[in-house]
């Protein structure tokens, strides 16, 4: 019976944060690899700015601008660029979703497509502003036609298909933690 309730008080402890960052390695790896599986497609989409938009919707800013930093710290260094950039990025995105999840309902698709949407525009935008404007590139026309305008689309694609089921998971995991808590109590005022 022991061992039953030292795996229900890992599991209130945080299994949450173990399978985002367990999904948000997948995801990086996935991302990074994305070129070398599907080969038709010349871009690719940005699974870890859904990641911490999704984040930032359900769990609220502060995960996501954590989820944010440090996801954004890995894809700058997997890049070999500034650290820092990405993640600020990220952390921003994270702030604006946390804000907004005030607002308006979580299981809202079209309210997370959108921010994914812009999002994902405006960080593709920033990039190229701070890796191709500033070292003297200057058509941006063509960076838009070929990759901050497919990316979005594609991005905002898999979004309507990710994020039910990104919601569904928040969900079942709510359910089961607060069944977790109850069984807990119940169980401590048994002993």
């Amino acid at each position: 019976m022991k061992v039953v309730d030292f795996f229900k008080k890992l599991a209130l402890a945080g299994y949450k944060k173990i399978l985002t960052v367990l999904l948000a390695i997948a995801l990086f790896l996935f991302e990074t690899q994305w070129q070398e599986i599907f080969r038709g497609f010349s871009v690719t989409p940005n699974f870890l700015l859904m990641l911490v938009v999704f984040v930032g919707f359900l769990a609220g800013k502060n995960c996501g601008m954590i989820l944010g930093f440090f996801t954004g710290l890995l894809l700058d260094v997997s890049m070999g660029i500034a650290p820092g950039v990405h993640a600020a990025m990220f952390v921003c995105l994270a702030w604006v979703c946390g804000f907004m999840k005030e607002y308006i309902y979580e299981g809202h698709v079209l309210s997370v497509f959108l921010t994914v949407g812009v999002g994902d525009f405006l960080y593709n935008f920033l990039f190229y502003i701070f890796y191709f404007l500033l070292n003297g590139k200057l058509n941006l026309l063509y960076y838009m036609k070929t990759v901050i305008l497919p990316e979005t689309v594609l991005t905002m694609a898999l979004t309507l298909i990710c994020y039910p089921l990104f919601y569904t998971l928040h969900r079942k995991l709510k359910r089961e933690k607060k069944e977790l808590i109850s069984d807990t109590m119940i169980g401590s005022d048994a002993s």
